[in-house]
Formats: structure tokens, C-alpha cells, sequence
């Protein structure tokens, strides 16, 4: 489970919040606007399986 924190930043796709995983490790969580195109759908879905490559350590 993540617990939203605050706003930090809003980008093409949505806004970006500041989180907490229950292990309390910060993460950021960018959300979709419901009002996106598919184009943008599939850019998100791409942005997010490239970001999961990703250790943030």
C-alpha cells in the first residue's frame, strides 16, 4: 500500500505526488489524466515499463 503525501509537480500526462510505502521507502507516483488520449495511454504504459527497469536505490 502507498500512502499519497503532497503535490510536487504536474507533467503532460498528470500530476506527480510525493508517496510512502508501507516499508516507509519514498517514491514518486505519477498519475494519468482520465481525459488522455490512447497515444498518451501508451506513452504512459511505456514510460512506466521503462521507470520498472529501474533499482532507485
Amino acid at each position: 500500500m502507498i500512502k499519497l503525501d503532497r503535490l510536487i509537480g504536474k507533467g503532460a500526462f498528470g500530476e506527480v505526488y510525493a508517496g510512502l510505502m508501507t516499508n516507509n521507502q519514498s517514491v514518486a507516483i505519477k498519475t494519468l489524466h482520465s481525459s488522455a488520449s490512447s497515444t498518451q495511454r501508451v506513452d504512459f504504459l511505456k514510460e512506466a515499463i521503462i521507470m520498472n527497469q529501474f533499482n532507485h536505490e
